[in-house]
């Protein structure tokens, strides 16, 4: 069944769209707080410094979101007080996000939270939606992202989100697992390779930079890059132009970085195996993605997702 939107995370809550509408969220501060969603038509009177936002339904996939009180809703920095907010969506009031969503089938006989997917991310423990409003807060921005977190925390599945919900979306997606490349092929993979650098280059081949032009690149497990590759991406960053191998002259390339590690690269820069000037390059936003045993009300809502869906194959 197609998805549809059904639901908006607001900071670490669920406003469920049942019925028609109009819906109103109140209590929206520009500091980020925010109050609870209540429908329009028992909405009373709102407090003192609150900002108001009203929901209106277009269609199965979309809502018009207008701010009642003037000010200025930004999706992907672009300011207007009414905003047509998509499945997947995200928009700012302040330093709060509102995220469009879908609501995820429940368990049958639970009583528990509900748990909505937004970019392909479930969430159903305040931790996890809080999680999705600080991966959609990043993507709003325009600089490089890092996501930090153990193995099967789901990194990728946020850099595609930062991508998705970013201004780059339409464009390319390119992701690389450095921890897989060659140390031989890794500067080839990245920058490309012109024909005949070396022995088997037959053909000129564009690297990760060029592929991923105007749009996202995601490093994973950028902290296993050798310590002359690292020297050769700072320098891709700070200039914004890529070396080929055997290339005679640089390209410039257009492109947003996401990276991801499960090391501790703080760590890993005292010990004098990662570059600090290239961290702080990188880390210029940073979402931290928590493992299932710090979200421990994801785990069943997760495992019945698996099986709906494996069910339905």
């Amino acid at each position: 069944m197609e998805e549809m939107l059904d639901s908006l995370v607001i900071q670490d809550r669920v406003m469920v769209l049942d019925g028609p509408g109009p819906w109103l969220i109140g209590g929206l501060a520009g500091d980020g707080g925010s109050g609870g969603p209540r429908r329009a038509e028992r909405r009373g009177e709102p407090h003192a410094g609150a900002r108001r936002v009203r929901v209106s339904r277009l269609d199965a996939r979309a809502v018009e979101l207008v701010d009642l009180d003037g000010e200025a809703l930004v999706r992907c920095g672009v300011r207007r007080c009414r905003h047509v907010l998509g499945l997947g969506d995200a928009i700012a009031i302040g330093r709060a996000q509102i995220l469009g969503a879908s609501r995820v089938a429940a368990i049958p006989g639970s009583h528990g939270a509900p748990s909505v997917r937004w970019q392909g991310m479930l969430a159903t423990a305040e931790a996890s939606l809080r999680q999705l409003s600080h991966i959609a807060c990043a993507a709003s921005a325009r600089a490089p992202v890092f996501i930090a977190g153990e193995s099967g925390t789901g990194k990728e599945l946020a850099a595609r989100a930062v991508h998705l919900a970013g201004p780059r979306r339409g464009q390319p997606f390119v992701a690389l697992n450095c921890a897989a490349l060659p140390e031989t092929l890794a500067e080839s993979e990245l920058f490309g390779v012109e024909r005949g650098a070396y022995t088997g280059a037959t053909r000129t081949r564009a690297g990760a930079f060029a592929q991923a032009h105007g749009g996202t690149l995601f490093l994973d497990e950028v902290g296993e890059l050798p310590p002359l590759l690292q020297a050769k991406l700072l320098r891709a960053l700070e200039a914004g132009e890529v070396q080929p191998v055997g290339g005679a002259r640089p390209i410039q390339v257009d492109v947003r970085v996401v990276a991801a590690s499960w090391r501790d690269l703080e760590d890993e820069v005292e010990r004098g195996r990662f570059r600090h000037d290239l961290l702080h390059r990188l880390c210029v936003l940073r979402v931290d993605l928590l493992p299932l045993r710090e979200r421990p009300e994801d785990v069943l809502p997760l495992v019945y997702d698996m099986l709906q869906r494996y069910d339905a194959l």
